[in-house]
């Protein structure tokens, strides 16, 4: 009986690591990433602009008998301006919950028109209601002003108003400053997701065209 002898060669199997690619991480301001960067500043502008809106809807209808028809225009027009605003950010809150970058791309061309329409605005509004004029006229509308709060003596902001004092000014001022710079944060934090979703997609070409097109809820 022929027996065959069997070898068994034992052969060394080196395991071959590819190095992981490092993720990016994608910081707005140089600590909050730029996902929630966006989501803070989109909630803090749609919070700002509806309180704006309220404020200069009561003032306007408290003031309205008493102020010039330039002044009423004006006003109207930033309201106005304040109302869009509400609705543009709905595009950004949107694209942070659905991650979607077209949605944010859209948002960051509306969000700067916006700006630049916003402060053409907010300057002609300023001059409207703090223009200097003839001491004549200037008596005239600082008793038709006061008149209009002659039911709330104790609204001192309004009467300041009137008076078109330094303290007036100075609050109106600082509330269109602390609108533009919100503005222009919450543009430059919208452009930075926008550059995330788009290294994203150009790392997963699989996220497909749907998820493109409708997004992904937040994940």
């Amino acid at each position: 009986m022929n027996t065959s002898n069997v070898s068994f060669e034992s052969t060394t199997t080196i395991a071959h690591y590819e190095p992981a690619s490092e993720v990016k991480e994608w910081l707005t301001f140089g600590c909050i990433p730029s996902r929630f960067a966006l989501l803070g500043c989109a909630t803090l502008l749609t919070l700002m602009s509806l309180t704006s809106l309220l404020m200069g809807s009561v003032l306007y209808n408290i003031l309205y008998d008493h102020i010039t028809e330039y002044q009423r225009v004006t006003v109207i027009m930033h309201l106005f301006v304040y109302a869009v605003l509400i609705f543009f950010c709905a595009f950004g809150l949107h694209s942070v919950i659905r991650k979607s970058r077209r949605v944010a791309s859209m948002f960051c061309a509306m969000l700067f028109g916006q700006i630049l329409f916003e402060i053409t605005s907010g300057a002609i509004c300023l001059h409207f209601l703090f223009r200097h004029i003839r001491k004549e006229d200037y008596m005239g509308d600082l008793m038709h002003c006061l008149e209009s709060i002659a039911d709330s003596p104790k609204d001192l902001f309004i009467k300041d108003l009137c008076n078109r004092t330094p303290i007036a000014q100075g609050v109106c001022l600082s509330l269109f400053l602390f609108m533009w710079i919100l503005q222009l944060f919450t543009f430059y934090a919208a452009n930075r997701y926008v550059a995330q979703l788009q290294h994203e997609e150009n790392d997963n070409p699989s996220r497909g065209r749907d998820v493109e097109e409708y997004g992904e809820v937040w994940k």
